[in-house]
Parts: structure tokens; C-alpha cells; sequence
């Protein structure tokens, strides 16, 4: 592999959150003037406001480290919070939707499996006047209230513009995807493909290995059968990197590997010089981020158009 030595965070941008209202939202919400600061000091008013999280898989780090932030600032806010794992199967979303919007809990923050498949509940959970907000991955309806996530495809554009410098504008590049139509997946592959252009480095193959190590490296282990002469590697996630690195090492093969979401044991991999480099996002902090917008909503009224979730590009260079 390419050993570099010398840890280096590289911030990369600032989000600017997407808003959606609803017919009869948009003339009560207000824009807040100032950042979203803390959770409040005092909670003993909010012990009756009780938040659904919908979470779509708790094996992924990632994720775990996601529905930590989100508990923390629930304690931090004193409300009650039901977590709801939907491990990755659409009809286990929807049959947490349908649970949370019968119990009429005051609002559902909704990290989905799928932009498509909450659209009718989301429709009915607003017609029950319970506002859903989305976290990281993105839901296609105009009733979301807001979505709160990092800049994925700048963080796509980050991993890209890594491998044309390091292979110096040319080279022969696989790329694994994550889940079909998510919206991560999706941005993070514009992101990555628009860095590419005016220069020679060349993407050979796609393969759709869903976020999922296992399934990574397999997939990674077909395509080096197919092409040997690979430059680079990027996957849109860490487990897939994670996946990707062990099928090259056992392949005994070299070429740049770059992930996404700076997992533990991907950074310990960047350190190490095994993988070359991973996009950083701070999950935790987008948990906390996500259910203080949601108490920002339910306390103010209001919604706020922009939150800082700065990305960090990790690489081991000299």
C-alpha cells in the first residue's frame, strides 16, 4: 500500500441544511438569528415531550455513534426518547413510522433505508401534525421539515481531488457504491465524478455493495480477478474501504483506498498507512445537531436554514 507518514485533517466545508415546509408551516416558522447553541440548563419543563428516532441500522458504527448524539442531547434536553432500530428493511421503517405516528409522539426524527419508501407516512404523520425531520439520508417529500446532514458531495469531491493528485491526473479508478437511491450515496458519487473531470484518471466499474464490509469485499475480490491494472479505490463508506483493503491485502495487490465517515478502525487504517485516506464525518455531533433542531422546533417554533457540520479529509501524507 502507499505508507505515508504524518496525520493530517483537512476541514472542507460548512452544510447548508435544505428546508422543506409544509402548505401551512412556512408563516410560523422563523429563521433564528443566532447558532444553535446548547441544550438548555433547565429540562424539568420538557419531561412531557416525548421525540421518535427512527434509525435505519444499528451494525453499522457509523450509526451507533449517530443515535449516541441523539440520546446524549435528549438527556441534555430531559425529553423522552424512543429509538427505533429498522436494520436496514424498508417494512420495519414503516412499521416503525406506523407506531410512532399511532402513539402521536410530538415530533420523529427519520434517518431512512430509503428517499422513497416513508413518502406516504410522512404525508400522514403531517396530516397528524407531527413534523419529521431527516437525518443524514435524505427522504424525496416536500414535507420534511428539515434535513440535517453533512455536505456529501463535497466530501465526494474531497475523496476525488485525494486520488487525482496523489496518482498526478492519471490513473484507473473502481468505485463502490453504497445502497441504491440513497441520497448519500448518490452525492457522495457526483462529488467524487466531478473532481475527475480535466483530468485522465478514468473510473473502469461501479459495484453496488451496500454500505456492507462483507459484501465490499467480495465484490472487491471479482473486480481484481477482472482488472489488474487498478490505481485507486473509492468507497463510499468505511465498511466498504474496510472491505476493499482486506480483499487487496489478500489479493497482494497495491493501490490507493479511500473511504468515508473516518470510522475508528479506518483512521487506525489511515495511521497505520494501510488505507490512504477517509472523508470525516462527526456523527455524533449530527445526532446532537438533529435533536436540537427538533427541540429548536418544538420549544421556538422555528427552523433553522443553516447548521455548521464541518467534513475533515484524514490522509497520512508527508
Amino acid at each position: 500500500m502507499f505508507k505515508r507518514s504524518g496525520l493530517v485533517l483537512a476541514v472542507v466545508c460548512l452544510m447548508a441544511l435544505a428546508v422543506g415546509c409544509g402548505p401551512n408551516q412556512g408563516q410560523q416558522n422563523k429563521n433564528l438569528q443566532q447558532p444553535i447553541g446548547e441544550a438548555p440548563q433547565e429540562v424539568s419543563e420538557n419531561g412531557d415531550i416525548e421525540v421518535g428516532f427512527i434509525i435505519s441500522t444499528l451494525l453499522n458504527p457509523f450509526f451507533v455513534s449517530l443515535k449516541d448524539g441523539v440520546v446524549a442531547e435528549a438527556q441534555d434536553y430531559g425529553i423522552k426518547l424512543r429509538v427505533l432500530d429498522s436494520r436496514d428493511n424498508v417494512e420495519n421503517e414503516k412499521a416503525n413510522m406506523e407506531k410512532l405516528i399511532e402513539d402521536e409522539v410530538d415530533a420523529i426524527l427519520l434517518n431512512p433505508t430509503d428517499p422513497n419508501t416513508s413518502k406516504g407516512l410522512i404525508e400522514k404523520a403531517y396530516n397528524k401534525g407531527i413534523p419529521v425531520f431527516t437525518i443524514d439520508r435524505e427522504v424525496n417529500s416536500d414535507l420534511v421539515l428539515m434535513h440535517i446532514a453533512s455536505d456529501n458531495r463535497s466530501g465526494g469531491y474531497l475523496a476525488g481531488q485525494f486520488i487525482v493528485d496523489t496518482l498526478e491526473g492519471r490513473g484507473r479508478v473502481l468505485v463502490l457504491q453504497g445502497l441504491s437511491g440513497a441520497s448519500v450515496d448518490m452525492e457522495r458519487g457526483a462529488g467524487f465524478e466531478k473532481a475527475l473531470e480535466g483530468s485522465d484518471v478514468e473510473i473502469v466499474a461501479r459495484k453496488r455493495a451496500d454500505f456492507d464490509r462483507d459484501k465490499a469485499q467480495k465484490e472487491m475480490m471479482d473486480l481484481l480477478e477482472i482488472y489488474d491494472d487498478i490505481d485507486a479505490v473509492f468507497a463510499h463508506n468505511d465498511e466498504m474501504a474496510m472491505g476493499a483493503l482486506k480483499a487487496v491485502t489478500l489479493a497482494e495487490r497495491e493501490m490507493i483506498i479511500v473511504g468515508f465517515d473516518g470510522a475508528d478502525d479506518a483512521i487506525v487504517a489511515v495511521q497505520d498507512g494501510s488505507l490512504d485516506a477517509t472523508v470525516a464525518q462527526q456523527p455524533e455531533e449530527i445526532g446532537r445537531i438533529g435533536l436540537r433542531a427538533v427541540m429548536k422546533y418544538l420549544l421556538q417554533g422555528s427552523v433553522l436554514e443553516e447548521i455548521p457540520v464541518p467534513l475533515k479529509l484524514i490522509t497520512n501524507v508527508d
